[in-house]
């Protein structure tokens, strides 16, 4: 990753993503501003150098785009990923700072339909707006909100805050190169392979159909499931005889939540040899 860097921005329609891209390439590419429609319905490519290294950054139309059907915006996006091939290093997810809405609870949801279950791993949150903050730390706005903490939590922990009316900040964009370059370290991977990532999971698919037959795997499931359930209530209410009795010892919830344990195991068993003695394979 020390030649070419290659980013993708995404998010919903109005947060920011065209004036982030502006913000790393140190000058003005995309077009940004206030309006009432999308600036941005097609995927756009420009490209810069930035501390002696070529950066390339896409920029992708809003998720949840009213002018874009489901499609069109998965061909957007795939394509976004194309223009940076091999593939990109990051996506970017950008957040406005303020109120947290429902759309944004499922951006992360939606970009792993749209590309691939994967995408978590090597997406950062990167917030705009950052003067709004005042004398608010990040740390403190992100404690705030239960949902934002489990967006981070799918992006595994990272993020990073960006104020794009001072392009002048080199260390900002500095400071998220590094931020990119740890998170490629802990993957251990060094880019998003679309092609790869979808093969993989077309593979798992392919390979858990050829184990289970789609109507068998539900019946199988479906008995462990509800053998698991009837063993663990049994398990529980012989747990509580027990104590009654006084034939356990040590205290009444460690002795139940035992016998509910072994039941849920015994029960599970059972449904599994159930479902071999009716044939699902």
């Amino acid at each position: 990753m020390a030649g070419h860097l290659r980013l993708v921005l995404v998010g919903l329609s109005g947060v920011g993503k065209s004036a982030a891209g502006n913000t790393i390439l140190g000058r003005e590419e995309f077009p940004s501003g206030i309006s009432s429609t999308s600036w941005t319905t097609r995927s756009e490519e420009r490209r810069g150098e930035r501390y002696g290294r070529l950066v390339t950054v896409i920029d992708t139309p809003g998720l949840f785009n009213t002018e874009l059907s489901e499609e069109q915006l998965r061909a957007e996006l795939q394509r976004a990923v194309s223009l940076c091939e091999p593939g990109p290093h990051a996506f970017l997810l950008v957040l406005q700072l303020g109120r947290f809405t429902q759309q944004e609870k499922r951006v992360m949801e939606t970009l792993q339909e749209l590309l691939s279950k994967s995408v978590d791993q090597f997406t950062v949150l990167l917030f705009t707006h950052g003067d709004r903050l005042e004398d608010q730390t990040i740390e403190e706005f992100i404690s705030e909100d239960t949902n934002l903490q489990e967006l981070l939590r799918k992006c595994g922990g990272r993020y990073h805050v960006f104020n794009n009316k001072d392009m002048r900040d080199t260390q900002q964009v500095w400071e998220l190169f590094n931020t990119v370059h740890s998170m490629a370290e802990r993957n251990q991977q060094e880019y998003f392979d679309l092609q790869n990532e979808q093969d993989r999971e077309k593979r798992t698919l392919s390979y858990l159909l050829r184990l289970f037959p789609s109507d068998r795997f539900r019946n199988l499931l479906v008995n462990i499931v509800a053998g698991s359930a009837i063993g663990a209530v049994v398990g529980t209410i012989i747990g509580a005889i027990m104590v009654a009795a006084g034939e356990a010892e040590g205290g009444a919830a460690k002795v139940v939540s035992i016998t509910a344990v072994i039941g849920a195991a015994v029960g599970a068993a059972l449904g599994f040899l159930v479902s071999k003695k009716c044939g699902v394979q």
